[in-house]
């Protein structure tokens, strides 16, 4: 059975929360309670998986990954090699990685083979979205 784990951006930093019965994201205090994150902060789930870098970070929404197949570039529709997100898959029904390519937005399910065997994560939408930025 997958384990059900969240963590949200919050004033600046990643923490682990867990969700209500109603789907508020709440956190252990220092004084040991649950409490309410004031504003609701954006909350990313855990994949099930982890990254292949030895370090076996564990992969959430929101994450970017790096991909070093030998095998090719992202310019396909094939993610080989490149940097993309993870983000959930409503046509796929799954976790996928997105990334863009001459041609647009793609997007492939984490699952595949090349993503599964390859990757390795780099940092995260909030800490490093530099590390998305198009570059000409």
């Amino acid at each position: 059975m997958r384990e059900h784990k969240y963590r949200a951006w919050y004033k600046g930093r990643m923490v682990p929360v867990a969700i209500d019965a109603e789907g508020t994201p709440v956190f252990l205090g220092i004084d040991g309670k649950w409490d309410y994150l004031e504003p609701e902060p954006p909350v990313m789930q855990f994949t099930g998986l982890q990254d292949k870098n030895g370090k076996g970070d564990e992969l959430y929404a929101g994450d970017i990954l790096k991909v070093d197949s030998p095998l090719g570039a992202f310019e396909s529709d094939h993610p080989m090699r490149g940097i993309g997100v993870i983000v959930w898959g409503d046509h796929n029904a799954a976790w996928c990685l997105e990334w863009q390519n001459k041609t647009g937005m793609k997007m492939r399910p984490l699952l595949h083979d090349m993503i599964l065997r390859y990757n390795h994560k780099i940092g995260t939408i909030y800490e490093n979205p530099d590390l998305l930025e198009v570059k000409p």
